[in-house]
Parts: C-alpha cells; sequence; structure tokens
C-alpha cells in the first residue's frame, strides 16, 4: 500500500510516514479474543525479551495457512489490516460458502479469484505443492516445512523466497534471509510475494505510537544497576569492564550464534545466512549511518536525500567489490588448472594448483597465499620449469 506522508503542522506528525487507510472490520466468526499476559516475560515472571509490555488491545484473526480448501475457487473481499502482523490480510469467500483470512499477496485486488490444489495454475496467490510444474525462479511465500501443519517460512511483509532447484524428493529454496536449505516437495506454497513491501518506510513520528504496538523504550546497559545488567553499576560513566559487550545474561552480545547445535534441520540446510545479504538489507549501512551524518550535515535541506545516496552507493560498492574480487579468484583458479593439466599430460609430472600456490609462496614469489596479479607474469614454460624444479 501507499505511504502517507504527514505535514509538519504538529511536533508528533513532524517526521511521520504511515500507511495508507486500510479498513478493519473483520468478521465474529474469524476472530477471537487473545489475553496477552506475556509482557516478555516466562512462566516465573522473569524478563526473556526485553521492551515489550502495554499496547492497544488486539483480536486475533484466524488465518488459513494450510490453504486446503483443495480446487474450490475463491473471491478477494476485502483488504483488511491486522494488528498482529505487519502484512495484510484478505477475506476470501469460496464457491462452497466458506470463508476464510489469507495473507494478502503483493498485487492481488478485491475481485481477484484464487484455488489451491495440485493441478492449478501458476499465477499469484494460487496455493500448490512444490512437486508440480512450478517452474524454478518463482517467487513464493507462506512454504509449509511440515507437510498438513501450514505455512511457517516467508509470512512477514514483503518476504518472499524463490525456488531454485529440484531433485529427488526435495526442493532446494532460498529464503528471504539468504539462507539456502532443502524442502519436502510435497510441501506445498503459495505463488507470490508478500503484500505491504513498504511497511520498512514507515516512521511513526512519535513514541506513542510505539507504545500503542506494545513496544517499550529501549535502554542501554551501562546506565543500569549491577543486578539488572551486567554491564551496570559504577561511579558516573564507567566502562562495561569486560573485555566484550554480552546480554543481560551474561553471555557474548556481539557474533555469537544462536541456533541450537546438532539441530535435526543441519543436514538440509545448504548455506546459513550470508553476511552479504545483511549488506545488501541495509545493517551495514546503518553502523557507517554516524559518518555518513557528518559529511552531509552540511547540506541542510539535503541531509536526508543524501545521507540515502551516499548509502546505497557504499553497500552497491561493496557488493561489486565483492563479486568482482570471488570472479578474479575464479577465473585465474581455473585457468592455471587447465595449464597444469596440460602440462601433466606433456611431461607426465603431477603437480596440483594448491601446491603450486604453496611452493610460490615458500619462494617467495607471492607477497601472501591470496592470488595476486603477481604470479600472471609466469608463462606456461617457466610453470614447468618451476614444478619440474621443486619436484627434483
Amino acid at each position: 500500500m501507499a505511504i502517507h506522508l504527514y505535514k509538519t503542522s504538529t511536533p508528533s506528525t513532524r517526521n511521520g510516514a504511515v500507511d495508507s487507510q486500510v479498513k478493519s472490520n473483520p468478521r465474529n466468526n474469524l476472530i477471537y479474543g487473545q489475553h496477552r499476559c506475556g509482557k516478555g516475560r516466562n512462566a516465573r515472571g522473569i524478563i526473556t525479551a526485553g521492551h515489550r509490555g502495554g499496547g492497544h488491545k488486539r483480536l486475533y484473526r484466524k488465518i488459513d495457512f494450510r490453504r486446503n480448501e483443495k480446487d474450490i475457487y475463491g473471491r478477494i473481499v476485502t483488504i483488511e489490516y491486522d494488528p498482529n502482523r505487519n502484512a495484510y490480510i484478505c477475506l476470501i469467500h469460496y464457491g462452497d460458502g466458506e470463508k476464510r483470512y489469507i495473507l494478502h499477496p503483493r498485487g492481488a485486488i478485491i475481485g481477484d479469484t484464487i484455488v489451491s490444489g495440485t493441478e492449478v495454475p501458476i499465477k499469484m496467490g494460487n496455493a500448490l505443492p512444490l512437486s508440480t510444474d512450478m517452474p524454478l525462479g518463482t517467487a513464493i511465500h507462506n512454504i509449509e516445512i511440515t507437510l498438513g501443519k501450514g505455512g511457517q517460512l516467508a509470512r512477514a511483509a514483503g518476504a518472499v523466497a524463490k525456488l531454485i532447484a529440484k531433485e529427488g524428493k526435495s526442493a532446494t529454496l532460498k529464503l528471504p534471509s539468504g539462507e539456502v536449505r532443502l524442502i519436502s516437495k510435497n510441501c506445498s506454497a503459495t505463488v507470490g510475494q508478500v503484500g505491504n513491501v513498504g511497511v520498512n518506510q514507515k516512521s511513526l513520528g512519535r513514541a506513542g505510537s510505539k507504545r500503542w504496538l506494545g513496544k517499550r523504550p529501549v535502554v542501554r546497559g551501562v546506565v543500569m544497576n549491577p543486578v539488572d545488567h551486567p554491564h551496570g553499576g559504577g561511579e558516573g560513566r564507567a566502562p562495561i569492564g569486560r573485555k566484550r559487550p554480552t546480554t543481560p545474561w551474561g553471555y557474548p552480545a556481539l557474533g555469537r550464534r544462536s541456533r541450537k547445535r546438532n539441530k535435526y534441520s543441519d543436514n538440509l540446510i545448504l548455506r546459513r545466512r550470508s553476511k552479504m545479504t545483511r549488506i545488501k538489507r541495509g545493517y551495514i549501512a546503518r553502523r557507517r549511518r554516524t559518518k555518513i551524518r557528518l559529511f552531509a550535515s552540511s547540506f541542510r535541506g539535503a541531509h536526508s536525500r543524501l545521507t540515502r545516496t551516499i548509502t546505497q552507493q557504499k553497500i552497491r560498492a561493496l557488493v561489486s567489490a565483492h563479486r568482482d574480487r570471488d570472479r578474479q579468484k575464479r577465473n585465474f583458479r581455473r585457468l592455471w588448472i587447465t595449464r597444469l593439466n596440460a602440462g601433466i599430460r606433456e611431461s607426465g609430472v603431477s603437480y596440483s594448483y594448491s601446491r603450486l600456490i604453496h611452493d610460490l609462496y615458500k619462494r617467495q614469489l607471492l607477497l601472501n597465499r591470496k592470488i595476486l596479479a603477481q604470479i600472471a607474469i609466469l608463462n606456461r614454460n617457466c610453470l614447468y620449469m618451476i614444478s619440474n624444479e621443486i619436484i627434483k
């Protein structure tokens, strides 16, 4: 949906940018009250998730994540706001009289028809198993992990996964986090991307709007008491007193992996979440925002626009440099492996690429173990000579 920018008439609306108005008139048989007693506490009342509590009362909408209305066409009647998630939801009227809520696919409008089944067209909003004739590269969301349990992956606003390959009983998917993993081909998914893509462009404009969402202020650990945080205590502005920052429970805070060891799904994950994916999403740009703002502060009116432009340029430069470096290494390795194979066939000497790099490094023909341009001056005859001399 479109982003509505407030006029700067009052302090609370000076920087506001919210979604355009979406009606919320849920059906009584598809909602139920939910007592929110957690507030970030566990059963013993101990804080396990900070900065939560309060917020407006909510009615939970029953969302159909299973999409088990097989081969029955349904029509989108309304697009509604759901206070329990960032994505919008759609009310579907099926041909047999059933009424259900589903996640709103991006681009779907009132009056569109959807259907789920094994032999349905590859169309936005349709749900079908991965084992069907779904082409590779298809954008999907609401993906099942366990057959019949309902969609569990790619359900947030703007989330989209990509079907990469199919082999045997499994399909390979690239998830929004950048993780590549295997899913059973019998599991179903919905074609398209989740709607409300511009949710990250919202700016609530005031603290009260954040409190309505149930989010409390974030407090630094260094200003707490020692009983509340390992960083707390001291006289005045004291350092944290540790080698590295820690969580409120004493674990390393920066870079520590939080995934459980020896989890059952470790064998299904082909590639874990990558750092370059987070670069594309702007996490590294946030760390450098202070330096960028210092540079852009002298441009007054163009401050935010210039900041955004410089940030995007830095992200593109980082990604481009990473790709170019990998491409150069790959091409260089392929070139010299071909030359080594040709030399082995002619001279009968067995010699590997990794051994060549190691020996050249020992003879100080390379500055370090990285593939530098200096080795490119070695021609084919010189390579044979070095190989034979080292072997002798």
